[in-house]
């Protein structure tokens, strides 16, 4: 079975009482970290025209990582 990612964001008016919620449903809080992100993309925008992103990530380590339509 091949793996798909499924991402889904939220505006969240209050973010104190849907931590606090999310701590009393058992979660642990690993405190904050800064990431990086770099974009690569070719001088013809050949993978913004494919809907495609490559990007680096880092935080404690590096990922390399590619992302497209199925």
């Amino acid at each position: 079975m091949k793996k798909m990612e499924t991402e889904v964001k939220f505006y969240l008016d209050d973010v104190p009482s849907v931590r606090e919620r999310i701590c009393q449903l058992g979660a642990v809080s690993q405190g904050r970290f800064f990431e990086r992100n770099l974009r690569f993309e070719d001088a013809h925008k050949t993978l913004k025209a494919k809907k495609s992103l490559l990007r680096l990530r880092q935080d404690n380590k590096a990922r390399l990582t590619f992302k497209s339509k199925p």
